[in-house]
């Protein structure tokens, strides 16, 4: 039923300008109210980008097809590519981990703990939303936001800065602990409630995945991992996997007051962490140079390009990739070399076909009928 609620909002603020001070209005929740924020477009500087526009809802909350999207100023672009905010919830807080091991955080590098301080960076991001604290609460001051703000925090909060937008960002992190970031129903969660099976090539490609073979790599070391009782297909260990530059990153040409180094910039990953920069462990930076947190599997057919900078436009190309990492050109950074990398794959052009269907089964939203959607929610409910 919120599910229901929350799509009702979504297609409210998609239909109507400003939301009119009635019963309803009264009765939005906390997430109701972040799905409305998710989708305003008045909320950058200047007006035009929400958090939808790279975090697409229609296409798994990420942004399929663009290695960097352009931010609210015309011409402004950062150097990651926008990650999939499905299953984000998952994420654990950053921590050295076992093994030596970075572990979890927000965004590529790690560098936020919550949902709520993961919604509000884009916001002040120059090369993204470019606002301000004082700005984003005078957009949270508009006429059709105030019953919503004075029903779920009190009058009070609509006179502080600060406030306000803390307050929206519980909104827009309570949005996103919702089943529409966490659906668990692609196929493969239907063949492990029993309910389907795999056809030939995808549990071929699930056996190779494990690492089922001689000359395999075992994907399962950095993509595996639970959320709710259900397989998360990452353990949000930060690794580097000597990812070459992406050479067509717009980046590289923006002017100095963004970017001073130009085509010399080198994108070090978890080193910018302040988790990591504040480490009073001697050395930590440098061995945090060039890391990247693991992203999930979940979808992952459809939100290419892929990899922290987009420099991978197909699943096959990844392949290719993990095959002979030296025929994509150098590395960005060369040193911290993942353990993970040990393994040189041996596979066969079938092998990627098989690897490939079984990636697909962990599509979103697979087609199935309304009773064996029925039956997999109440499986789910009964283990959760």
């Amino acid at each position: 039923m919120r599910t229901h609620l929350l799509l009702f909002w979504i297609i409210a603020l998609t239909c109507h300008s400003s939301l009119a001070k009635t019963e309803q209005t009264a009765q939005v929740g906390l997430a109701e109210l972040g799905a409305i924020l998710f989708n305003d477009t008045t909320l950058s500087q200047p007006k035009g980008q929400a958090c939808s526009t790279c975090h697409n809802p229609a296409k798994h909350f990420a942004d399929p097809g663009t290695a960097v999207r352009e931010g609210a100023v015309k011409g402004a672009v950062g150097f990651r590519n926008t990650p999939s905010l499905k299953y984000a919830a998952a994420a654990p807080e950053f921590s050295g981990g076992d093994y030596d091991e970075w572990v979890g955080g927000l965004f590529w590098d790690g560098r936020s703990n919550s949902l709520e301080e993961q919604a509000l960076e884009p916001f002040f991001n120059p090369v993204e939303m470019n606002n301000t604290e004082a700005g984003l609460a005078k957009a949270l001051r508009q006429p059709h936001y105030k019953p919503l703000f004075e029903s779920l925090f009190g009058s009070k909060v609509l006179k502080d800065d600060t406030a306000l937008v803390r307050a929206a960002a519980q909104a827009l992190a309570d949005f996103q602990r919702t089943p529409l970031f966490a659906p668990f129903d692609s196929k493969y969660d239907y063949v492990q409630a029993g309910l389907m099976t795999f056809t030939p090539s995808e549990e071929r490609g699930k056996r190779l995945f494990n690492g089922g073979g001689p000359g395999f790599g075992n994907c399962l070391d950095c993509h595996s991992g639970s959320f709710q009782g259900k397989d998360i297909f990452t353990r949000f260990v930060h690794h580097n996997i000597l990812v070459p530059r992406n050479t067509e990153l717009a980046f590289y040409k923006q002017p100095e007051t963004v970017n001073p180094q130009g085509k010399a910039f080198i994108d070090i990953g978890t080193a910018m962490n302040k988790g990591v920069i504040n480490s009073p462990i001697e050395g930590e930076t440098t061995r945090a140079k060039g890391l990247f947190r693991t992203p999930s599997l979940r979808n992952i057919e459809k939100t290419a390009p892929y990899m922290h900078n987009g420099v991978f436009k197909t699943l096959e190309e990844v392949l290719n990739f993990y095959i002979d990492i030296h025929k994509f050109g150098p590395p960005e950074v060369r040193e911290n070399k993942s353990a993970m990398l040990s393994t040189i794959l041996e596979i066969t052009q079938q092998d990627k076909k098989d690897i490939i269907a079984f990636l697909k089964t962990l599509t979103d939203g697979y087609p199935a009928s309304a009773e064996i959607k029925n039956k997999l929610r109440e499986k789910q409910k009964a283990v959760h």
